[in-house]
C-alpha cells in the first residue's frame, strides 16, 4: 500500500441512481487497495440520496466508521448537499454498530 493521497472525481452526469452510488464505492474501494487514502471530490454534485447512500453511506458500514475516518476524505461538499450526507452517515453508523457491535 502506498502513502499517496489518490483523489476519486464524481461526475455530475454520475450522481442520481443507487446503481451509479454502487460504481463510485466499488472504486473507491479498489483505490484503498493500493493508497492509504483516498480524497472524494464533490464539486459541482448535485447527488440524490440514493446515490448518496449506496456511494458513501454503504462505503462507510463496510469499512466502518474509524477506517472510514481515517481512510476517506470528501470534499467540496455543497451547503444543500451537506445536511443530507451527515443524516445518511448517521444512519448508516447506528446499522454498522447494531451488526458489529450489537448496540
Amino acid at each position: 500500500m502506498t502513502s499517496s493521497n489518490l483523489i476519486s472525481h464524481v461526475y455530475a452526469d454520475n450522481s442520481a441512481t443507487r446503481s451509479a452510488g454502487a460504481i463510485e464505492r466499488d472504486k473507491v474501494l479498489s483505490l484503498l487497495r493500493t493508497s492509504s487514502k483516498v480524497e472524494i471530490d464533490l464539486a459541482d454534485i448535485l447527488a440524490s440520496p440514493s446515490f448518496l447512500d449506496e456511494f458513501l453511506g454503504d462505503l462507510m458500514q463496510r469499512l466502518g466508521p474509524l477506517v472510514f475516518r481515517s481512510q476517506v476524505e470528501i470534499l467540496n461538499v455543497s451547503d444543500a448537499t451537506a445536511p443530507l450526507l451527515r443524516h445518511i452517515l448517521a444512519r448508516r453508523m447506528k446499522a454498522y454498530k447494531t451488526e458489529n457491535l450489537g448496540v
